[in-house]
């Protein structure tokens, strides 16, 4: 029988910062691991609707840290 190896690719540090589309002030800014950027983006955003007490009208800004 034929092993099979997986890799698993290397989480990558993003700095995202959420702002609100009302008004444009910063909500919050984190330091995310994630495996790519849409990824750490996905996660802020659900981070900072948690934060901004359910309002989805918001923006996040992705860069690697």
């Amino acid at each position: 029988m034929d092993e099979v190896k997986v890799m698993w690719k290397v989480p990558i540090k993003y700095k995202t910062t959420c702002f609100s589309n009302d008004n444009g002030r910063e909500i919050e800014s984190r330091d995310i691991e994630a495996i790519n950027e849409q990824e750490a983006e996905a996660r802020a955003y659900l981070n900072c609707v948690i934060s901004n007490n359910q309002n989805r009208n918001v923006r996040v800004e992705v860069k690697r840290a």
